[in-house]
């Protein structure tokens, strides 16, 4: 959403950000100088993995959804097709992760 936002912010002024790639729309951001390289770094992993467990849950339970299963036996599944080793790790890398794009967020927005 953070890539969308700043899209809507400056697309009207930076075309290269006039595109439905995410990944193209964040390095272009870095070209212009709208974002730093290292936030980036941090929005592209956060979004990689929340594109990984959309689709994986897709996979598990036959229908998108964009948090992780609640379930124990869906989200070990969601785990299994992501290489974890279980559910907990794949929690803690996915909390882990989206603390830290939140926190990019918060200061490209409002610091």
């Amino acid at each position: 959403w953070t890539v969308q936002l700043l899209q809507m912010r400056y697309g009207d002024t930076t075309p290269p950000l006039r595109t439905t790639r995410t990944k193209d729309a964040l390095d272009a951001m870095v070209s212009g100088g709208l974002v730093e390289p290292v936030d980036a770094s941090v929005l592209s992993a956060a979004w990689r993995l929340a594109s990984r467990v959309r689709s994986a849950t897709t996979l598990v339970r036959g229908r998108p959804q964009d948090s992780l299963p609640s379930d124990a036996r869906e989200l070990a599944g969601v785990a299994r097709l992501l290489g974890y080793a279980g559910g907990g790790p794949l929690v803690e890398d996915y909390r882990r992760m989206t603390r830290r794009a939140r926190a990019t967020v918060e200061r490209i927005f409002y610091a």
